[in-house]
């Protein structure tokens, strides 16, 4: 606690401490210290006198500040608004979810979409609290199509599918005495899967996602995300061909909103390659309470092929859509900028719109 209690020291050279003085030395707490600590430096501070004009404002205008903070907050005033510190405990940064999912691709050819529910769990802890750097892992697990499919080996099987997501990642800090707005992360995805596509396929491929993020206030963030293939897999298609199946590298710009209320909102646009030609997609949470919220999502990607009986535009339509709860551990479901909680994990575990699927001849 060492630099903590030098500025502690500093401030109260004159027996008081000011408004300013107050929220440095908390912010600079929060990024260093652990939750305990924080508690022993909000009670030390407690203690000490507030000079004049800060118990004269605090005293008159108060509830001011507060109501005038959510709707487009500068960065100048984002140590208003600081997230509290978790509870210390390895739930903190922790998110575990449930959703019904619906999604289709030209991995399904003229075989229908697929429809099932889909749960899973999202991790962050810290690599290097310094630079504010960290680590997050998370999988998921789909089951579709319950009653099987019409064609393939196993045509009375469900579809399966898991998503594996790892990656780094580091948040803006808005909360520093000299704001950071940039936040950035790339994970890798891998998907295995069990009946998969219209011949019921088991494939396992790979593909690297991106994010990176520019916080124009407390409330607004504008940035780039996309993906890359890595690996891609070979199936057996029909009369035998040779096909491979890999994910479809996509690049879209967001723009990522933090409502009064505590709800996120992001919408994105972007292009791809052949196969899709614009990305359109748009995805939210909306917090219950400090523990459940309810997200959405929809991810749409408008065929390069034009209509008609002579094309496959219906095979080259790629979606992917999603409702369902999330619980947070921790209590850290609401958050209070668009920079979010410190730990919590950047980007989600991939799914079925960020890392669409593509099938062609192979190239073997």
């Amino acid at each position: 606690m060492t630099l903590v209690e030098s500025l502690i020291d500093d401030a109260m050279a004159d027996g008081t401490i000011g408004a300013d003085e107050r929220s440095l030395i908390l912010g600079q707490a929060r990024r260093r210290l652990s939750p305990a600590e924080v508690v022993a430096v909000e009670a030390r501070l407690s203690s000490i006198p507030a000079t004049r004009a800060n118990s004269a404002a605090a005293q008159s205008g108060a509830g001011d500040s507060q109501a005038a903070q959510p709707s487009g907050a500068p960065l100048a005033d984002a140590k208003a608004c600081c997230d509290e510190p978790g509870c210390g405990g390895h739930w903190d940064n922790m998110i575990l979810f449930s959703a019904v999912d619906g999604w289709a691709g030209p991995i399904d050819d003229d075989d229908g979409n697929n429809f099932g529910i889909r749960f899973g769990f999202n991790l962050g802890v810290p690599l290097s609290e310094c630079r504010g750097i960290g680590f997050q892992a998370g999988m998921s697990y789909g089951s579709y199509n319950f009653h099987g499919r019409d064609a393939g080996n196993e045509q009375s099987s469900i579809e399966e599918q898991w998503f594996f997501t790892t990656g780094i990642f580091k948040r803006a800090d808005l909360c520093a005495d000299c704001p950071d707005r940039v936040s950035w992360g790339i994970v890798y995805d891998h998907l295995i899967t069990d009946n998969l596509g219209e011949e019921g396929w088991e494939v396992g491929l790979g593909q690297f996602r991106w994010q990176v993020g520019y916080a124009l206030s407390t409330c607004d963030e504008v940035g780039l995300m996309g993906s890359f293939r890595a690996t891609d897999d070979e199936v057996d298609g029909r009369s035998n061909n040779e096909q491979s199946v890999s994910a479809i590298d996509q690049a879209s710009v967001y723009w990522h909103h933090k409502w009064v209320w505590g709800a996120d909102t992001t919408a994105y646009t972007g292009i791809t390659e052949d196969v899709g030609e614009w990305i359109f997609g748009a995805k939210g949470e909306v917090p219950i309470s400090n523990c459940v919220t309810l997200f959405g999502g929809a991810h749409y990607i408008l065929p390069s092929t034009s209509g008609g009986s002579d094309n496959d535009e219906f095979a080259n339509e790629i979606w992917n859509v999603s409702v369902g709860f999330a619980y947070y551990p921790g209590g850290n479901a609401v958050s209070k900028t668009v920079a979010g909680r410190r730990w919590m994990p950047l980007q989600s575990v991939a799914d079925n719109g960020n890392f669409a699927l593509d099938i062609a001849p192979s190239k073997l």
